[in-house]
């Protein structure tokens, strides 16, 4: 009986040393498992590189632009040039001086000749330029000259200042005569001394 107990007991010692030398097996979802924490892992670890090498680039102080104040400037006519000289070349080859007070026919709301009803009431605008040196103050007047004048104001002064170079619009409210026909009135312009300098006029037919 001794002999078979010291044999056992050796059989055992075996057996247990023997155990530490066979493999761990693993199911097919403790594999899985296993792979996924390892990808996981590596994940983290590439995030944690990814973000200790990354260096924050703040973004450019906000500087608002200077508020925009438009600077009030006086209206400038782009074809005048208020240096020039008043004495100019004439055709005989000698000088002579700019008059003071002249003007250029710039345009009309009513062409000659418009047709009108009888007794229709209308309001005449012709707008001129001052061609002269001198500025036409509200001193200077718009006078009917002679002709038809269809309106009751035959005299007003200028509506404001206008320098060398300047343009004004000079309007007559009129009435078309009663009886048809053709009907031509003479208006200019008056200085602040009396001067009458520039002519122009207003024609309409009426039927």
């Amino acid at each position: 009986m001794k002999k078979y107990s010291g044999l056992l007991t050796i059989l055992a010692v075996l057996l247990v040393s023997s155990a530490c030398y066979f493999p761990t097996v693993m199911t097919e979802d403790e594999a899985v498992a296993t792979e996924v924490q390892k990808v996981l892992e590596d994940i983290q670890d590439e995030t944690a590189t990814a973000n200790a090498a990354a260096t924050y680039t703040p973004y450019p102080t906000y500087t608002p632009a200077p508020t925009y104040t438009p600077q009030a400037t006086a209206w400038v006519n782009p074809y005048y040039n208020p240096y020039y000289n008043q004495y100019i070349p004439s055709d005989s080859g000698g000088r002579y001086i700019r008059s003071c007070n002249n003007a250029e026919f710039i345009g009309e709301n009513f062409y000659d000749y418009a047709i009108f009803n009888n007794g229709t009431v209308f309001t005449k605008t012709w707008v001129l330029r001052n061609t002269g040196v001198c500025t036409w103050t509200t001193d200077y007047k718009l006078v009917f000259k002679y002709g038809n004048s269809m309106s009751s104001d035959i005299s007003s002064n200028l509506p404001y200042d206008v320098p060398p170079g300047g343009i004004v619009e000079l309007s007559v409210d009129m009435k078309a005569p009663a009886a048809d026909g053709t009907y031509k009135g003479y208006w200019t312009i008056q200085s602040d001394v009396g001067e009458q300098f520039f002519d122009f006029w207003v024609a309409i037919k009426v039927r």
